[in-house]
């Protein structure tokens, strides 16, 4: 899920963003600003990826020989760990294409997900 959200245009040079203070794309919680005028290059990377491993989960469920879905399954569990990867060098210190408030801006954006699928909980218990 946390990749499928930095696809979503958080990057280093996308939060915080100093052209776009004003911008309507917020991280919740945290009410930080996101470009509008411009595409990171986290999302730019990532989105090829995470296309990828949902083709191959798309095609793993579609074939019936079951070498080809093993296939398919090991690619797609394989790019998953890239993606995982990814987002864990978004949050280090010395990374270059990565920014700690965008990795916090990830996180804020999967609590509040899974806040709004929880329903009718109330978001401090």
């Amino acid at each position: 899920m946390y990749p499928s959200l930095m696809v979503n245009n958080i990057s280093a040079e996308t939060v915080l963003c100093k052209c776009c203070p004003d911008s309507h794309l917020r991280i919740p919680e945290l009410n930080y600003n996101i470009c509008e005028k411009r595409i990171g290059v986290v999302p730019k990377a990532l989105k090829l990826v995470v296309d990828k491993r949902l083709k191959y989960k798309r095609l793993k469920e579609k074939v019936i020989d079951p070498k080809l879905k093993d296939m398919y399954d090991n690619r797609q569990i394989a790019l998953k760990w890239i993606l995982i990867t990814c987002f864990g060098y978004l949050g280090y210190r010395n990374a270059k294409f990565g920014t700690v408030d965008g990795h916090i801006g990830v996180c804020a954006f999967g609590r509040d997900a899974f806040l709004r699928a929880e329903g009718s909980r109330c978001y401090m218990e």
